[in-house]
């Protein structure tokens, strides 16, 4: 969504927000597309299985989302 600047409806709002975030602090940035197979951290974590992340990375800092 970021090379196309496209993206679903649900997620229009998030792209406008980073778009306007990187125009207005002028801050360049690049994001890649990582497999779910190749990040298993990440896929990990996106499930919630924090102790299976922690034996991969023991000093993984989980810390809880606090939205501003």
């Amino acid at each position: 969504m970021f090379a196309s600047l496209r993206a679903k409806p649900v997620y229009n709002a998030i792209l406008i927000a980073a778009i306007d975030f990187t125009i207005n602090t002028s801050i360049a940035t690049k994001v890649y597309f990582v497999p779910s197979s190749q990040d298993v951290i990440a896929n990990y974590l996106s499930r919630f299985l924090n102790s299976k992340a922690l034996l991969l990375a023991p000093n993984l800092c989980i810390q809880a989302f606090q939205p501003p």
